[in-house]
């Protein structure tokens, strides 16, 4: 019986460590996610910008023309 009481702790020790690294896995991951949906993001918003420069200089160039 004590041989299996130990092999018992130590299946259940085993599972508590998997399921520690694998939250790590997740918790690494879902980092890397949100960093470059932030990039992403950052990115999108800048090319917005630069367009709405683009229009607004296209625009005064248009009526200096005239």
């Amino acid at each position: 019986k004590f041989l299996k009481t130990i092999l018992f702790l130590c299946t259940l020790s085993s599972i508590v460590y998997a399921e520690d690294d694998g939250m790590a896995v997740l918790n690494k991951k879902r980092a890397e996610i949100e960093k470059a949906e932030k990039a992403k993001a950052k990115l999108e918003k800048e090319a917005a910008e630069k367009q709405k420069k683009r229009l607004k200089n296209k625009q005064k160039f248009k009526q200096w023309k005239l």
